[in-house]
């Protein structure tokens, strides 16, 4: 991985330095930004899961051949299959009070026409701290509303894939 591409406590910031990594039909920096978002997220919640890891096994059950990214359905089953328990919110209503009190998450929004994905980690009351968003923005603190004001601009098509709870076992 570039070094570039990564901050200095283990996030990936920007997808625009990982051009020789193929995820798919195309390189990374143009279409790998659901693989780094669940890397960064399960960072974010303390795993120990090194970049390649997730890019590796995200690559196995990317479907389309990758042409068409990484599809929210796909990285829900990409924690299921792990036992992570994770939940999938669709829509802007109650977004706020979706996220409140989570230490991490992904959004999944439209700006300007493309899709994209970013993870996001808690930094304090109502504040978290973004991860490969736009140019000049890869690594940025702000809270979800001004996040959403500035970046979303299909409100409509705006997803979150938060923390779940984990079941009680049966027995």
């Amino acid at each position: 991985m570039n070094e570039r591409a990564m901050t200095a406590d283990g996030y990936i910031k920007d997808q625009d330095y990982t051009d020789d990594i193929p995820y798919g039909y195309w390189p990374s920096s143009f279409n790998g930004c659901g693989w780094i978002a669940v890397y960064n997220f399960m960072h974010g919640m303390g795993m120990p899961d090194s970049p390649e890891t997730v890019y590796a096994d995200m690559l196995r059950i990317l479907p389309y051949e990758g042409r068409r990214g990484t599809p929210f359905p796909t990285m829900a089953e990409f924690f299921r299959k792990r036992g992570i328990p994770a939940s999938r919110h669709y829509g802007e209503k109650g977004l706020l009070k979706k996220i409140s009190g989570v230490p991490a998450g992904i959004v999944r929004y439209v700006e300007r026409g493309e899709p994209h994905y970013v993870a996001f980690v808690r930094t304090g009351e109502e504040r978290y701290r973004f991860f490969n968003s736009a140019d000049g923005m890869e690594d940025i603190e702000t809270d979800m509303q001004h996040f959403v004001e500035e970046h979303v601009t299909r409100k409509d098509l705006i997803r979150l894939l938060l923390p779940g709870k984990r079941k009680a076992p049966k027995g």
